[in-house]
């Protein structure tokens, strides 16, 4: 069963939130690093980051335009649980930061690629021309607030 709705994730973009989000945040902390003088050319990825982007991941999944329900009901569930094994199992793995860097701008236009924005939001109707307006003048703390009646441009050139 395929659910289209607007702005929804696919399927393979939905595989690549945790990894960009892991991705993402260190390489935020490479540039942390960078500023404040304290890079280094490895980096460690603690197992508390993969968790976080389990979370991301689990929160993320309903968005997914599922293809079937089978799919919906074992991949949902599966996937995240997986990645907090292996995050769990490679945590306190030092890193290239130059492959951090690498990796990041390509995961983040994948992800990017993967999402269909929405299409079918309409705009906010905008008022009545010929509804005239008013608006409320504040004095100072404590002042009285006075409401003057006005009128749009538009309404006082067709008088």
């Amino acid at each position: 069963m395929s659910d289209e709705r607007d702005g929804e994730l696919t399927v393979g973009a939905w595989l690549l939130v945790p990894f960009t989000f892991v991705l993402l945040v260190l390489a935020l902390s490479l540039c942390v690093d960078a500023v404040f003088g304290a890079f280094t050319w490895q980096l460690t990825a603690p197992s508390a980051l993969s968790g976080a982007a389990t979370a991301v991941a689990i929160g993320a999944s309903e968005a997914v335009a599922w293809r079937t329900d089978r799919q919906r009901d074992w991949l949902r569930r599966g996937y995240p649980v997986g990645f907090l094994v292996l995050g769990i199992l490679i945590g306190g793995v030092a890193l290239p930061s130059i492959a951090i860097l690498a990796g990041t701008v390509p995961a983040t236009a994948l992800l990017v690629a993967g999402w269909r924005p929405g299409t079918g939001a309409e705009p906010d109707p905008a008022p009545p021309v010929d509804a005239p307006t008013t608006g409320t003048i504040s004095g100072t703390i404590g002042g009285p607030d006075i409401t003057i009646p006005t009128t749009s441009p538009r309404h006082a050139a067709g008088s």
